[in-house]
């Protein structure tokens, strides 16, 4: 199926009840949602297929003729080893990004499974991968290092002291507006919701860009202090689809954002025929797909 981009906004919305739904669907990540979490990557593990997700990007012309092979039987390696991961009772994968993440060895993952017995199994799975990813160079600088089961859920990050300083700061008072961002990814397979902290929004607000026609109406302080949150998710290959949803704080940013996003569409619209009528034979083929 023909990768399709949806876009709807949320001038008001009805927090309590989107709260509420969301509470129930994330009640496991709820906790970890400090007010120092600036957006969340979100990925269904159940719906993660690689040879799918392979097989769509050689529709796409994305992958060179001469590793199509090879290709195709590493992808069913990796898929053989990933199927592990739900089977042992891992559902979702989450990872939490703070703007101090630079400094304390990358992000936290968290890892929800069906049923709290499930999470040592699962803890123990992902120490052996963790160790495994240390050969990905300056990569593996920013995966986690360590992991613990807690509860329902398995927390991965750079130190057990991290792990540590994590569970700890838990609070079961969740964050109204980043439960309602995560309604975004309820339905999807794979996203990421920002929803911002008083850092981010600090410097989005006095170091975001001047944008280039037509983009100009689109600034930092619109987008700080403007916006409420965003999601950007996507279903998997092989019936993908990718979705823009955001709450505002007023119809007038409600409807800006939304012209942004409209051009942005055309623009792509636009590249895409010319490649398919001036660009060389590959990229011919890949616009036409």
């Amino acid at each position: 199926m023909m990768l399709r981009l949806t876009m709807q906004h949320v001038a008001s919305l009805a927090l309590i009840s989107a709260t509420s739904a969301a509470a129930a669907e994330h009640a496991a990540i709820a906790p970890y949602l400090a007010d120092d979490v600036s957006s969340v990557v979100y990925l269904d593990l159940a719906k993660f297929n690689l040879p799918a997700i392979a097989a769509e990007m050689e529709r796409l012309k994305l992958i060179p003729d001469n590793h199509l092979e090879s290709s195709k039987k590493e992808t069913i390696v990796i898929q053989g080893i990933y199927d592990q991961l739900p089977t042992l009772g891992a559902r979702r994968a989450y990872l939490l990004v703070r703007a101090s993440d630079i400094f304390q060895g990358g992000p936290v993952l968290i890892v929800e499974v069906a049923e709290e017995g499930q999470s040592q199994a699962v803890a123990d799975w992902l120490k052996s991968w963790v160790a495994e990813a240390q050969m990905l160079g300056d990569v593996a600088a920013y995966l986690p290092k360590e992991c613990e089961a807690h509860g329902k859920v398995v927390v991965g990050a750079a130190s057990l002291e991290r792990i540590k300083a994590i569970v700890v700061s838990r609070d079961d008072s969740p964050r109204p507006e980043a439960l309602a961002a995560l309604t975004a990814a309820s339905d999807a397979d794979a996203g990421w919701v920002a929803f911002g902290d008083a850092d981010s929004r600090r410097v989005v607000r006095e170091m975001f860009p001047q944008l280039p026609a037509p983009f100009m109406e689109i600034d930092g302080k619109l987008l700080a202090d403007g916006l409420k949150w965003i999601g950007v998710t996507c279903q998997l290959p092989p019936e993908p689809r990718l979705s823009v949803t955001f709450e505002a704080a007023a119809p007038e940013t409600a409807a800006t954002l939304s012209q942004a996003i409209e051009k942005a569409v055309e623009l792509a619209k636009a590249f895409l025929m010319k490649e398919m009528i001036d660009g060389p034979p590959a990229h011919q083929a890949r616009a036409k797909t």
